[in-house]
């Protein structure tokens, strides 16, 4: 099997030189991808990365499209087939890379009016998606290997943040931090692991992402605020 750190590989956006203010250069795009972006059949977490991996701040995501979901009784489509394809068409036409995964079928349950478990299925698409068709290589070998600390790189996490999810570097409890700090837009647009010892440094990177996001697409900017208040309510 191929080794994703031998393997060739533009440079990773935590590679790339700053400006002299520290903040990273990103690539201007487009009003109307955002739009379409927006109108696309991805969550919101999969619209941010998109919208982020145009822009140069981050070098490859997985996203994934809900289609369906149904239990004995009935069933329901989320997406149709021809908007999970407009939204694909969307990815390829931008000139970013794309490579399908999986189609998983995902079994779940959930608490009716009289507290009874009803089972239910949802069918999801996944995909890998990059800025380009060597980071796209670089996440899908990293993925083969189930290496969590090469997925992280892939994926564009802080390195401090990786080493604390793969047990190098002590995790941080957010609980600790203050409530300014965990409802902040940093904290809101970071990954969930920081580390004990750098995680001011790990929350300037989410504080970029957070402020690229409010300035390009506003709309995907407050949706992702709404989320993760209500996440933090069940903190």
């Amino acid at each position: 099997m191929i080794n994703p750190e031998s393997s060739p590989r533009k440079e990773s956006i935590l590679e790339k030189e700053t400006r002299p203010d520290g903040r990273q250069e990103v690539e201007e795009i487009s009003p109307e991808f955002v739009k379409e972006v927006e109108d696309s059949a991805f969550d919101n977490e999969g619209k941010i990365d998109i919208l982020l991996i145009k822009a140069g701040l981050k070098p490859a995501s997985k996203l994934s499209i809900t289609t369906k979901i149904w239990n004995e009784k009935e069933s329901e489509e989320w997406v149709p087939p021809e908007v999970t394809e407009r939204s694909l068409q969307m990815i390829e036409n931008s000139g970013l890379a794309l490579s399908r995964l999986d189609k998983p079928e995902l079994s779940y349950s959930y608490k009716n009016e009289k507290g009874e478990l009803v089972p239910y299925s949802q069918e999801h698409f996944s995909y890998a998606i990059a800025r380009n068709q060597e980071d796209l290589d670089f996440l899908l070998r990293a993925l083969e290997r189930g290496d969590d600390e090469l997925i992280g790189k892939a994926l564009g996490f802080y390195p401090s943040a990786i080493e604390a999810y793969c047990g190098k570097r002590k995790k941080l409890d957010r609980k600790k931090l203050p409530k300014k700090i965990r409802e902040s837009d940093a904290a809101f647009f970071t990954p969930g692991t920081l580390s004990e010892n750098n995680w001011e440094q790990e929350l300037q990177q989410g504080q970029i992402w957070a402020d690229f996001i409010k300035r390009v697409s506003p709309e995907n900017y407050k949706e992702r605020i709404r989320i993760m208040k209500e996440q933090e309510k069940n903190f």
